[in-house]
């Protein structure tokens, strides 16, 4: 392929050095047989024989500019057919997900870890509390090891943890069995998130191991390390500049201040060969899983990060599309709590607002594993890949291995075990016909998968309208129900039932403002689908745990949960009094669902 965009200027370049040699050579050779009366002749002859060499070297260059020639042509045509063949195939592709346990965090003599000794929970709470503890000026005054233990632990327990760090967290052994580790997964895609040295080690690496990547640190000075998303060159390529999304870590009562160091990290990828994009996303949100009450900043952290994932796929045309891969440290026992909160504010803010939500925000699927982080202090599933379910089909993943014993150690060099998925890429039928399976669940009152957008229901209503004269009859109904959706099993009962609710006001037909009418009916009497995520974010809102949500508490939940700022003017309780169906004041659970249904029937009903 290179060579075909460089033959041209090649054969020019050759006919110069040829040129080149003929002028040298009669510089060399031909004044010594100035004034000799066979100058003449032997000109003539050096004339005859520079003619036979150039007509010799015109056609040894033809025939090297026709191979090549050949050459283009044979590759132009194989990269047809394999982008033929990969326009009727599904893209099968894997990735993953690796917390590596940043250098300069990960060292034994950290109060999260100490290995080797004794750390029951009341004598870890003790190390912590001294390595946290402040002098009146806020200033911590326990800094550096081992000052946080003394007092606590003994001298020889203290020699014990430093020998262990020096055998299983030395940083230059541990980073080359960190490049093993990527190297034996050998995924796709890779999200490294904790991920410090990149420009010093890992970038080079990951390009010996066949990656290009990128990387970015978060942004606190004294942090070194951030996340990195790497793939396999000979597969993508980098289709736009990456995005980077800046989040609140943290607050400190203490002097009063929000800290800025979590990021998100966004990378649209193309398929090499194909049109096809994905967009993979990679971050780590704030830590203490075993911390409950960070849920509702994690909850916060997530809504900006799907934020950002609309602002870029809208900037770069890929809402429709480029699937959405997210994969990071999370941080958080329960993914669908973090979801459902995220999901529930927006709600609460009514229908203009759902629609700023990329559809990966109502379809965000999470990959089983077991537990991803294994040490003295923790056993827990933190770690995740989150998939956009209606447009990649989870086709395999990585079997979890059994940790016996905490970890890092010689085989496992973080203190995160990767995760890995393979996804095949679903086609644009395929994606319709979600659509259309998700519109008929609802409608016929069994479980819907995902709520469909109003673009989810025209792709529905295109795989239902088979004549494509804008109305849906009753045999193209049963058609697409039984053949293309594979519900052949439904009684005619059923499909009935479900194509008169759907009638236009003729009785005789299917519109799309009545296919519509029909799925939002349903959907207010049946409630979203993924309430169990909602439920858990009423829950998680509920402070005083009295079964509803009081003004205060709603004002709480914008305070710490949103994304966003509530729009200018806006009145807590006027929102409260849009979801408060019996006038007392209060959000029940009932009336709780019930209002975020109501929001997103608006919005799904909006032109």
């Amino acid at each position: 392929m290179g060579a075909a965009s460089s033959s041209p200027s090649s054969h020019g370049s050759l006919w110069t050095y040829v040129a080149w040699l003929w002028r040298w050579s009669g510089r060399l050779f031909l004044p010594q047989l100035e004034g000799s009366s066979e100058t003449h002749h032997l000109r003539c002859a050096a004339h005859d024989d520079s003619s036979r060499q150039f007509s010799r070297c015109e056609g040894e260059l033809a025939a090297q500019v026709a191979a090549l020639q050949c050459q283009v042509a044979r590759l132009s045509a194989q990269v047809k057919e394999v982008s033929a063949k990969m326009a009727r195939h599904g893209l099968r592709f894997n990735v993953a997900q690796y917390n590596i346990l940043a250098g300069y965090l990960g060292r034994n003599t950290e109060p999260w870890f100490l290995y080797g000794v004794e750390m029951p929970p009341e004598r870890r709470e003790q190390v912590v509390a001294k390595h946290l503890q402040r002098d009146a000026q806020g200033k911590f005054v326990n800094v550096g090891w081992p000052s946080y233990v003394r007092g606590i632990l003994t001298d020889a327990e203290i020699e014990v943890v430093e020998a262990i760090d020096r055998d299983r967290f030395a940083w230059p052994a541990r980073r080359e069995r960190i490049v093993a580790q990527i190297r034996a997964l050998d995924a796709d895609v890779i999200s490294l998130v904790e991920c410090d040295d990149y420009e010093e080690y890992f970038e080079e690496q990951l390009r010996l191991l066949g990656y290009d990547s990128t990387w970015c640190k978060r942004p606190r000075p004294s942090t070194r390390d951030g996340c990195c998303i790497a793939w396999k060159r000979h597969m993508f390529t980098l289709d736009k500049p990456v995005g980077v999304e800046e989040y609140i870590d943290r607050y400190d009562p203490v002097n009063g201040q929000f800290y800025k160091d979590r990021i998100a990290l966004l990378a649209l990828l193309r398929f090499i060969g194909s049109e096809q994009r994905l967009l993979v996303v990679s971050t780590h949100l704030t830590r203490n899983p075993e911390d409950p009450k960070m849920d509702a900043l994690r909850a916060k952290q997530i809504g900006q990060v799907l934020r950002k994932i609309t602002e870029y796929a809208v900037e770069h045309d890929c809402v429709d599309d480029a699937p959405v891969v997210l994969a990071g440290d999370l941080n958080a026992t329960s993914f669908q709590k973090l979801r459902g909160i995220a999901n529930a504010v927006t709600l609460m803010l009514g229908a203009k607002h759902v629609g700023r939500l990329h559809p990966f925000a109502f379809d965000c699927k999470e990959l089983p594993t077991g537990k991803t982080s294994v040490t003295t202090a923790r056993d827990v599933r933190i770690d995740a890949l989150l998939y956009e379910s209606q447009r990649l089909l989870l086709v395999d993943s990585l079997k979890a291995p059994n940790l016996p014993e905490a970890i890092p150690n010689h085989n496992h060099p973080s203190d995160h075990i990767p995760i890995m998925a393979t996804f095949e890429m679903r086609s644009q039928l395929c994606y319709h016909q979600q659509c259309a399976s998700s519109w008929f669940n609802t409608v016929a009152g069994r479980t819907g998968h995902v709520p469909l957008t109003r673009k989810g229901l025209e792709c529905a209503y295109f795989c239902f309208e088979v004549n494509s004269d804008g109305i849906i009859s009753q045999s193209e109904f049963i058609t697409c129900v039984s053949q293309q959706l594979g519900f052949d099993m439904l009684s005619d009962e059923e499909v009935n039932t479900t194509y008169r609710k759907s009638l236009d006001s003729s009785g005789d037909v299917i519109t799309f403002s009545s296919f519509t009418s029909a799925y939002c009916r349903a959907l207010t009497q049946g409630g979203l689908p993924g309430l169990d995520d909602l439920r858990d974010a009423f829950v998680a809102f509920d402070k005083d745990g009295n079964g509803t949500l009081t003004p205060d508490e709603v004002e709480e939940v914008f305070a710490n949960c949103s994304p966003i700022a509530l729009p200018e003017g806006t009145d807590i309780t006027s929102i409260v009094a849009r979801f408060d169906d019996n006038g007392d004041g209060y959000i029940s659970i009932e009336e709780f669902l019930s209002g975020l249904t109501v929001s997103w029937v608006e919005h799904a009903a909006l032109p």
